[in-house]
């Protein structure tokens, strides 16, 4: 592989997996959150 080549391989690498595990992370998170603040909310 040359020069070009590597450089096109790396321009269009996008990293799905990733992205995707810091979604879900987020989102558990968020999920996690919320049943707290809700949990104290109820007791007042």
């Amino acid at each position: 592989m040359n020069q070009q080549e590597q450089e096109n391989v790396s321009e269009e690498f996008f990293p799905k997996g990733a992205i995707t595990f810091f979604v879900i992370m987020i989102v558990l998170f968020v999920i996690m959150w919320l049943s707290i603040y809700f949990e104290v909310l109820s007791r007042g």
